[in-house]
């Protein structure tokens, strides 16, 4: 069940007779105690004094009082009027090409879409605006081209923000990782020859087995892309780092499977697996589906807990080696790998549009009510 403490809402959950709690504002989760446990519990339905007074007598006071405050109030670096020190890495998002394939669930099918990419010179200015003005105390940046297109449209564009970033990461004594997800239509030997040369991290977007890739990941004339990036992928030889980016759909709910699938072509050290973010249609994930997409999470759990009690740890590694949605969840739990906020727009990740935009999230793109300006 979910409560609401103090503008931060607790989800508490039971697992194989223990409590855990998360803490959705923050995304950290954390076990619980009994104490913990009915405060939270308690929450629901009392306020903080009339906690204090039920449970007077059951548990030492300053015992109460300790847990009632890190409950109601929240730990000091959860606190919104604690100072946030500098964020170790930064992310700038640039739009080389607004244009794409068809794939059925994504927004950037509206017809409010701007189709036009970032120039060289706009890419530059962002570049420097980002390094030297936006996040000058960052330790690491990366220039993320992924956009809302697909950037190998625009190759030699990539080949000119690589190369600059290369110039300021040797001028400056930066750390610079450029990097972007590719649809995989158009990694032919001249763009796989140049990433290979190259630190660009870049992964390959491919939905799952061909008959779920195929209804999700479409040409414009209506083909499936499965084949065509199977035939590409195959060209990579010997990259040390690459990874399969996947959208889960509630039409395609079935995440073991997806994952196995992938797994199994031994192509990729990490599969990143995302929940969709089309809200509405076949494609969506929504409270019709919502209950099939967590048993398949919790089916695709049990494996992973099953295969890594048994030695076969491959499989884990694989999601914790990327930007899966559930790996990202266990990294929390289990390494303490905490966040500061949940989301990090306008805090430690910007974006760029072609006329020089500045917006907190690429998402909100075209949004004229919504941006600054370099």
């Amino acid at each position: 069940m979910g409560q609401k403490i103090k503008h931060r809402e607790i989800y508490q959950f039971q697992y194989n007779g223990e409590s855990f709690a998360l803490n959705v504002s923050s995304s950290k989760a954390f076990a619980l105690d009994e104490l913990n446990s009915t405060i939270i519990s308690l929450s629901n339905q009392y306020s903080r004094v009339q906690i204090s007074e039920i449970l007077k007598g059951q548990y030492p006071e300053n015992e109460i009082n300790q847990r009632l405050d890190n409950i109601f109030e929240g730990y000091e670096e959860d606190n919104d009027n604690s100072e946030m020190g500098p964020y170790l890495c930064y992310t700038l998002v640039l739009h080389p090409s607004r244009r794409c394939i068809s794939c059925k669930y994504c927004f950037g099918t509206s017809p409010n879409i701007i189709k036009k990419g970032i120039d060289f010179n706009t890419a530059k200015k962002a570049i420097d605006c980002f390094i030297n003005q936006l996040a000058p105390d960052g330790k690491k940046y990366i220039i993320d081209l992924s956009g809302s297109g697909e950037p190998l449209i625009r190759f030699d564009l990539v080949k000119d923000i690589y190369n600059y970033c290369q110039e300021i990461r040797e001028k400056l004594d930066r750390d610079i990782l450029v990097t972007f997800v590719t649809n995989g239509t158009l990694l032919k030997k001249e763009q796989i020859d140049f990433l290979m040369s190259t630190d660009i991290l870049f992964g390959v977007s491919l939905d799952g087995p061909v008959e779920i890739n195929d209804d999700l990941r479409i040409f414009r004339d209506g083909r499936g892309t499965y084949k065509n990036i199977i035939g590409n992928c195959i060209q990579i030889e010997g990259y040390d780092h690459l990874g399969f980016a996947v959208t889960l759909t509630g039409k395609h709910p079935n995440v073991k499977e997806i994952f196995l699938t992938l797994y199994d072509l031994k192509m990729a050290d990490a599969i990143s697996i995302r929940p969709v973010r089309y809200d509405n249609g076949n494609y969506s994930i929504n409270k019709n589906n919502i209950r099939e997409v967590k048993e398949n999470y919790d089916t695709f759990m049990e494996f992973l807990l099953e295969q890594t009690l048994a030695g076969n740890a491959g499989y884990l590694y694989t999601i914790l080696n990327g930007e899966d949605f559930l790996g990202k969840f266990l990294k929390i739990i289990f390494c303490q790998d905490m966040l500061s906020t949940r989301c990090d727009a306008g805090k430690s990740r910007f974006s760029v549009n072609y006329n020089g935009d500045i917006y907190v999230c690429p998402v909100l793109l075209d949004n004229p009510n919504l941006h600054g300006y370099l």
